[in-house]
């Protein structure tokens, strides 16, 4: 039985990959996939993450032994497995054993504005939390070092096990990833389709932007945070803003963009150079809205 680890990162298509593997398994034809349930919490193995931190891979282990017999392939994914520290890594190569690692490749720029729209969106994530994140964005993160991460793992799985995929909105990421891991999909039906054409997890426009923003600045306690969020949102589905396709609203300036991606640069370079010669990855971000100055300045401040 072969495994792969789908490692993320946040921003990349994750939820898209996981709904499909929970909702649509009659597309895959071949081999006999599993999405294992042990170490999974709703679509993700964010439970299976919180365990390998506290040294505990048991549920691992019983899903190896679980469908040794009765599955060809298991899959686990959840977007921040990217983050696990080394001896993490290391447990989780111990209690599984050889794996394709995949993770998703997106602009840096891209994905850090994508974040900060889906952090004023999040229930849970007050003002503090944002205002922290914006204060941050020019400042290097191991989380989006795309070397750092493939290094850490290839640490323990093995360099010819990493699977680096350039994320394309335009293509998604259900079809590039069944490639890379060699599972054959039937052709898509027209309930799928129309499944596929609902975004996973829409972003905010200008103006919802501004409203939740606003609200969150109030500072409402964490008890009433979620609820708050929620009824500010159910005024607000006209401003829902479909970004499969294309980039949402910008959150950050120009000239903050390219410091942020001169962090990476040399990080992107050596992926590029490795995987993906022929191309110019990362290409120019595309560009996108940006609201008026009435509050909200390059940072989203």
């Amino acid at each position: 039985m072969r495994w792969v680890i789908h490692i993320g990162p946040q921003k990349t298509g994750s939820k898209a990959l996981q709904q499909f593997l929970l909702q649509q398994p009659e597309r895959i034809l071949s081999p006999r996939v599993v999405f294992p349930a042990e170490g999974r919490q709703g679509v993700w193995h964010q439970s299976l993450h919180n365990a390998l931190l506290e040294g505990d891979s048991s549920a691992v282990a019983t899903a190896v032994e679980h469908y040794r017999e009765g599955a060809d392939l298991g899959i686990w994914s959840y977007e921040g497995l990217h983050e696990l520290p080394a001896a993490s890594v290391a447990l989780f190569r111990e209690a599984l054993g050889e794996a394709q690692v995949v993770l998703f490749l997106r602009r840096q720029d891209e994905r850090i504005n994508s974040f900060l729209n889906q952090l004023v969106k999040a229930h849970r994530a007050p003002i503090e939390w944002i205002e922290a994140f914006e204060a941050s964005i020019l400042e290097y993160k191991p989380a989006f070092d795309y070397r750092a991460t493939i290094l850490s793992w290839a640490a323990s799985f093995g360099m010819d096990a990493i699977t680096p995929l350039i994320y394309d909105k335009r293509v998604g990421v259900v079809e590039p990833f069944c490639r890379a891991t060699g599972i054959t999909l039937a052709p898509a039906s027209a309930s799928s389709l129309m499944a596929n054409e609902q975004p996973v997890n829409p972003a905010l426009d200008v103006h919802g932007y501004r409203v939740l923003r606003e609200m969150k600045a109030q500072r409402p306690s964490p008890e009433q945070l979620p609820d708050l969020v929620t009824r500010t949102l159910q005024h607000l589905t006209s401003s829902f803003v479909d970004t499969s396709l294309s980039e949402g609203v910008d959150l950050i300036g120009d000239e903050d963009k390219r410091a942020i991606m001169a962090l990476y640069a040399e990080s992107n370079e050596w992926v590029r150079s490795r995987w993906y010669p022929e191309t110019k990855w990362p290409e120019p971000g595309s560009r996108v809205e940006r609201p008026e100055s009435d509050g909200i300045d390059a940072a989203g401040c």
